[in-house]
């Protein structure tokens, strides 16, 4: 899961910004906007002795797979959510949450689009084929979490989006270095 830091020190605000698929967290039920609790019956928020932190930072970054720990976290709706988890490699998922949205304005297309990874390429195409064959005229890309990544990927997506059409003669991007840069 990624996180959300509000705040790192008491008292301290850590919610999910989002959940990878198939995850010990989507697994677990949960979801971007939960907020946490207490880790192994720590008090998350206000705890600021040294071992309360160690247990903490061990919960938040472990340092190997199959370490296991109890989470207490806060649904948006306030409901408590008390779930054991243990560490595990997770495959990314670069493009989440595809879905049209039926609006007063039309169909509008969402996805949130985490990195620029050759792994999203497959995903991206999958996307907005959806897109296209439920007529969606508007689109939300949320790049709100997204670190960057290939700039090949980036411009196939605008692409992609635009069509051949609006780009032809017209440049997507341009790479210009000043005098300081060797040729």
């Amino acid at each position: 899961m990624r996180w959300s830091f509000g705040r790192n020190t008491p008292p301290r605000s850590l919610t999910i910004a989002y959940t990878e698929p198939v995850s010990p967290a989507a697994n677990a039920g949960l979801v971007r906007g939960d907020k946490r609790l207490s880790i192994n019956g720590i008090d998350f928020v206000n705890d600021n002795t040294q071992a309360g932190i160690n247990v903490l930072n061990n919960a938040l970054f472990p340092s190997a797979t199959g370490q296991s720990f109890n989470f207490v976290f806060e649904s948006v709706s306030g409901q408590r959510k008390e779930v054991t988890m243990a560490s595990a490699n997770v495959a990314s998922s670069p493009v989440q949450n595809v879905k049209v949205l039926n609006t007063e304005a039309g169909k509008v297309g969402y996805m949130q689009f985490n990195s620029h990874i050759a792994l999203a390429q497959p995903q991206l195409i999958n996307a907005i084929k959806q897109f296209s064959d439920e007529n969606v005229n508007e689109l939300v890309i949320d790049l709100r979490y997204n670190g960057g990544g290939l700039l090949a990927l980036a411009a196939q997506l605008g692409y992609m989006v635009t069509g051949p059409a609006i780009i032809q003669n017209r440049f997507f991007e341009r790479t210009i270095f000043n005098d300081k840069h060797p040729h």
